[in-house]
């Protein structure tokens, strides 16, 4: 077992030439490495499956327009295991890139607790599903393609900064989408400084399935399609740019606004809202 293991080197030798299958060569690296370790790739690989991590370690690329993992075809590209503390940096990771992808690109698992740094993620029915827990996602760019999906499908909770979600070349039905919870108790995302941009159905579309226990907090975003609310505990938008309303579609979900601006007037029908000091929205 070791600490640090670069994945060109022997005995694993991935070549990361953009063409030759380089699957094997960074799973056998993967599982070589000890706890806690660190695995880098210096180049671009394709693989023809997804690289399982299923233990805390570091995966890093040198940068993300330079490094990183390719499918194949229309095939997952990493997975990460449930309760597990994970770091991905530095690259990107691209799925299938075709309206009709089924394969998610990246898929986190229950309870895994993950920092994404600087990363890529295309492509794919939907580029990132995420149950994680108290995760950090950092100046990542995440873009699905497939017509049924969106760019983030979330069942946890986290920390997202800096996030910039956009459609690219596919026309797809949503942006984020916060769906019911896979862990018990009460769910908490927070958004700063995250661009959820492009012509969807909902940029922004939450449902916790009626059990009322996420609640989702957004400073200084973006969102250009409507937001959609089915059930949640509370829904919060401070020094927010609207480019369409809120529609709240289940009962009595509370909605505050608050320093924000529409781009031209908008409406949140909540039952329960509370709007102060903005521009164009009532």
């Amino acid at each position: 077992m070791r600490n640090v293991i670069d994945v060109t080197e022997a005995p694993y030798n991935a070549v990361c030439n953009n063409s030759a299958d380089d699957w094997d060569a960074i799973q056998r690296a993967h599982d070589d490495l000890k706890l806690g370790g660190l695995m880098i790739i210096p180049g671009v690989s394709k693989i023809s499956q997804p690289l399982a991590i299923s233990k805390p370690i570091s995966f890093r690329g040198l940068h993300r327009t330079s490094t990183g993992l390719f499918s194949f075809g229309d095939e997952k590209v990493l997975t990460i295991a449930d309760n597990i503390a994970v770091e991905v940096s530095n690259m990107g990771l691209y799925g299938f890139q075709d309206a009709n992808a089924t394969a998610n690109v990246c898929e986190v698992g229950i309870n895994a607790d993950v920092t994404f740094r600087d990363l890529n993620i295309w492509g794919g029915l939907w580029a990132l599903k995420y149950q994680g827990s108290d995760s950090t996602i950092d100046n990542c760019f995440i873009s699905g393609a497939g017509a049924a999906g969106g760019c983030v499908y979330s069942q946890g909770s986290g920390w997202w900064k800096r996030v910039k979600c956009d459609k690219g070349a596919f026309a797809q039905q949503f942006c984020f989408m916060q769906g019911s919870p896979v862990m018990p108790g009460t769910i908490e995302q927070s958004f700063v400084q995250c661009d959820f941009s492009g012509d969807y159905q909902s940029s922004f579309y939450v449902d916790d399935g009626g059990a009322r226990v996420v609640s989702c907090v957004l400073s200084q975003c973006v969102t250009s399609s409507q937001i959609i609310v089915g059930t949640a505990l509370w829904l919060a938008f401070g020094q927010h740019r609207f480019g369409a309303g809120i529609n709240v579609v289940g009962p009595n979900v509370p909605i505050t606004v608050a320093d924000s601006l529409a781009l031209t007037r908008i409406g949140v029908n909540s039952t329960v809202k509370h709007l102060s000091n903005n521009i164009n929205i009532q």
